[in-house]
């Protein structure tokens, strides 16, 4: 994969807490909100999201848990990558993942 396709990547708590992130800072602050309002109005949780911002870039979140751990993994694309290949490319690093396990 070109390294100018995905731009950021994060695992954050449930609650919206901080565990990695290469993501842009005002990207980061934005996403760690979404987390944050979801946990605190006990909203629904999101199993999977994705998101298209008005540049195009893209967003794909996933709902993981490793050893009864729950986070959220997010990548960020940029506009040349489409929702299909963005998926596939997440699936592909989730395998690795959990081949770490």
């Amino acid at each position: 994969m070109d390294d100018k396709e995905i731009l950021g990547s994060g695992i954050f708590s449930i609650e919206g807490k901080v565990l990695y992130s290469s993501l842009p800072q005002t990207t980061l602050f934005n996403t760690i909100r979404e987390f944050e309002v979801r946990s605190e109005r006990n909203l629904i949780m999101v199993k999977q999201m994705y998101l298209e911002l008005e540049n195009n870039e893209k967003f794909i979140s996933k709902l993981m848990q490793i050893n009864g751990m729950k986070f959220n993994l997010v990548l960020m694309f940029s506009f040349r990558v489409k929702f299909g290949m963005g998926n596939l490319h997440l699936r592909d690093l989730l395998k690795k993942i959990n081949s770490l396990n």
